[in-house]
């Protein structure tokens, strides 16, 4: 249980339940950048790695969808409220507080992309073939990079997105994700140098 000791009933959340939601979301993006990095220095294995990494923001969308829609309990050792503030009615909004951001799927693509410029970095310094090919290969990289995040963005569609962005043609199919596409193409690419 979350502790309550000197904690006004209002102003509590589920404390234990973000710290483990965030120990989850910290496994998935660790497994995604050193699969990212083993990838981008083998490129023939990059399609796979980014359909992984793809699926993996899928499930942190659902879980944002799904604490989205689910109201928090009352803690059994507070007195209830009678009128339980609304930024705090779901499981989403303490989570989304912990961890200092708007989207879950924003954090997963934004964390990624900071941590895998340097991985990307040392493939360069290195040099050799991995660097050569990945150089070469920076529009395809870029590309391939860019459908990952959209693709991992999109919620299936008989659940409620969370953005609330729906996609129609090219200009907009990638539902209001730019940023973070430009975050991650430009977190390898922009390591390529010239």
């Amino acid at each position: 249980m979350s502790p309550t000791v000197g904690i006004r009933p209002d102003r509590w959340t589920p404390e234990y339940l973000s710290q483990a939601l965030a120990v989850y979301l910290r496994n998935a993006l660790q497994s995604s950048v050193a699969s990212l990095a083993r990838s981008l220095a083998a490129l023939p294995s990059l399609d796979r790695t980014l359909a992984e990494v793809s699926a993996r923001c899928l499930n942190i969308l659902a879980l944002e969808i799904i604490l989205a829609t689910t109201k928090a309990p009352a803690h059994p050792l507070l007195p209830a409220q009678k009128h339980a503030s609304s930024d705090k009615s779901n499981l989403l909004q303490p989570l989304l507080a912990y961890l200092e951001t708007g989207s879950l799927a924003s954090y997963f693509w934004r964390t990624l992309a900071s941590s895998l410029a340097p991985r990307v970095q040392e493939i360069m310094n290195r040099g050799g073939v991995s660097a050569r090919t990945l150089r070469t290969n920076r529009q395809n990289v870029a590309e391939a990079i860019r459908e990952c995040v959209i693709q991992g963005s999109q919620p299936p569609s008989n659940m409620t997105p969370s953005k609330g962005k729906a996609s129609k043609g090219d200009a907009e199919k990638s539902g209001g994700w730019d940023r973070e596409v430009a975050v991650m193409v430009g977190s390898v690419v922009g390591n390529l140098g010239r």
